[in-house]
């Protein structure tokens, strides 16, 4: 007996695509990227103050966005929370999701900031 056989690969099929688990993985990641986008504009405003925008700094707008992008990160790892507590996966495929969620939101935030 093999691993991948007709009736696993039926089973995966029938996961992500009768189930849409791959386009709300697709909605997730892009959740992620917008949030990591809007959080990485806030520190790069905070860390560089180059002029004053009118009657607020740049540097005290830069400390709203990041709190407004930190908010969305916190909010789509909420939605994927709930989604998994539905899900039905056993706790520690939950536990392994999220970290990788967690690990992933920290390397993107780093790569974007990198990328200025």
């Amino acid at each position: 007996m093999t691993l991948w056989n007709a009736d696993w690969l039926r089973r995966i099929r029938d996961v992500l695509f009768e189930r849409d688990v791959s386009r709300k993985i697709f909605e997730h990641t892009r959740n992620l990227v917008v949030a990591t986008l809007v959080l990485a504009a806030g520190l790069e405003a905070i860390e560089h103050d180059p002029r004053d925008i009118g009657p607020l700094a740049f540097r005290s707008t830069g400390y709203v966005v990041a709190v407004l992008g930190a908010g969305l990160v916190l909010l789509n790892l909420a939605d994927g929370i709930h989604r998994l507590s539905k899900s039905g996966l056993p706790r520690l495929w939950q536990t392994l999701l999220i970290a990788a969620y967690v690990v992933l939101f920290w390397r993107v935030t780093h790569l974007i900031l990198l990328f200025r």
